[in-house]
């Protein structure tokens, strides 16, 4: 990923090489920092109220609040149920997978007391729509929604390490909340995976765009706000440290104090191509489009977009493939 490096004229230059041939011409951009004296108000960045970022964020800290010991009867001699650990050094979030590691030990079933790991993985471009249901025992999960008498096991996220086939270990939560934040996350992430996902309204779109236009027309741009300073210092930071879901977050966090803030949407273009979520990266490089159309590096930027287009539709495509019924008449495809 490149780094941001700041130069003593008005200018952001964006130096070193991408590891993709696409991002090695991103790498030689360069942002203006030219900006209106109030933040204007920010544009709504997709469909729900979650962005990427934060779905992300929502999926690995729901993994780590999940209710460890689920109680399945209660007897007048005996309780059995089981207890699920998770490893969460383990938990891993792509732009096409959620996965993560877990130990199950079950309990209670005569001599039947065994422990066993199980490999956890939510294939996003197939999975079906989550949603949370009131569980066993006052607990709250986080299910597939299927068609009533379906046996589709599409969506289900575990594969059991040590025998063939899928295995559920129960993501189940204290309260219906947290089990409806992780839900709607998984479905957030699930959009952009199948390349169906809207990164901005129409409009609010056309709102930004007359917004850009008053930008541009005034003569002269005072400097960026002291606060999306320092939240450009800090995703600069993460930049380097190849933290980019943190890098995005500060650059979110600046565009939304200043949305008329060319070098947040080019940063976050950059950074939204790299992890493969297309759809925002092209929805930042338009928007610094719309802010700088006649930058030195706007041909170049309208040349990202283009790869970004067929990137997103190759994602598409996969996934309307991943998802065709199979020649066995199952309904989905086996890999």
């Amino acid at each position: 990923m490149a780094r941001l490096a700041r130069c003593s004229a008005p200018v952001l230059v964006l130096i070193a090489i991408f590891v993709t041939a696409s991002l090695n011409a991103a790498g030689q951009f360069k942002t203006r920092k030219e900006k209106p004296d109030a933040p204007a108000e920010t544009a709504q960045i997709s469909a729900s109220s979650m962005t990427i970022w934060q779905a992300r964020a929502a999926v690995i800290a729901g993994l780590k609040g999940i209710q460890s010991l689920q109680i399945i009867s209660s007897g007048p001699f005996m309780k059995t149920g089981y207890q699920t650990k998770l490893h969460l050094e383990s938990i891993q979030v792509t732009s096409e997978n959620i996965s993560f590691d877990a130990e199950r030990s079950r309990f209670g079933f005569a001599a039947e007391n065994v422990s066993y790991t199980i490999h956890c993985q939510i294939d996003l471009r197939i999975a079906q729509t989550y949603i949370a249901e009131k569980a066993r025992g006052g607990y709250y999960e986080a299910v597939i929604q299927r068609p009533r008498g379906s046996n589709d096991d599409s969506g289900l996220p575990c594969v059991n390490s040590w025998v063939e086939g899928r295995g559920d270990i129960g993501l189940v939560w204290a309260d219906a909340g947290q089990a409806e934040a992780f839900a709607n996350a998984v479905n957030r992430l699930r959009a952009a995976a199948r390349g169906d996902d809207v990164a901005i309204q129409p409009e609010a779109w056309n709102d930004f765009l007359q917004k850009a236009a008053a930008w541009r027309a005034m003569p002269t741009k005072p400097p960026i706000p002291e606060e999306v300073r320092q939240h450009r210092v800090v995703a600069e930071h993460y930049v380097q440290l190849k933290d980019f879901d943190n890098a995005l977050q500060e650059y979110e966090a600046g565009l939304a104090v200043d949305p008329m803030w060319p070098e947040g949407h080019f940063n976050a273009g950059l950074l939204y191509a790299e992890l493969h979520y297309y759809s925002h990266a092209i929805y930042h490089m338009n928007s610094y489009l719309a802010l700088v159309p006649d930058a030195p590096d706007a041909q170049q930027a309208r040349d990202e977009v283009i790869i970004w287009q067929a990137e997103q539709q190759k994602a598409a495509t996969a996934s309307a493939s991943a998802t065709a019924p199979a020649p066995d008449g199952s309904g989905h495809k086996r890999h």
